[in-house]
């Protein structure tokens, strides 16, 4: 999914929504943030909303570590219904290929973003899933 396209996309979100919504375009910007602020974050929120690309399973090192580190937070401290896995990449639709961390989603339903025609059918029900 190209950065361009996910942040026009999460641009629409927030609009929709009405509301600043902090998202994390790429692990750089995302490392800057210290962890207890990452935590504080998702103690904060009603929903956590996460974003599944082919890069998750990409990561490697301390990335892919800080990456299953933060879903395992929030899988932990919010109840199920406040997750909401969104699938940005056509090749995270089929669950069996999530790996690792992800696991722990297999059981939620997920919302289809992985194309131009999903992500217009599907904006209002993700907006209203978060809402």
């Amino acid at each position: 999914y190209p950065e361009k396209d996910t942040r026009v996309f999460l641009s629409d979100v927030n609009k929709r929504l009405s509301l600043s919504v902090r998202t994390k375009f790429d692990q750089n910007d995302f490392d800057e943030i210290k962890e207890e602020q990452k935590i504080q974050a998702v103690e904060a929120s009603e929903r956590v909303v996460i974003f599944i690309t082919g890069n998750i399973n990409d990561a490697e090192g301390n990335s892919r570590a800080q990456t299953a580190a933060q879903i395992q937070y929030a899988t932990n401290t919010k109840p199920r219904e406040c997750i909401i896995p969104v699938v940005m990449d056509q090749s995270m639709l089929d669950k069996r290929n999530w790996k690792g961390i992800l696991r722990q989603l297999l059981d939620l339903p997920y919302v289809d973003m992985s194309s131009k025609i999903h992500r217009t059918q599907n904006i209002d029900t993700l907006c209203e899933l978060i809402l």
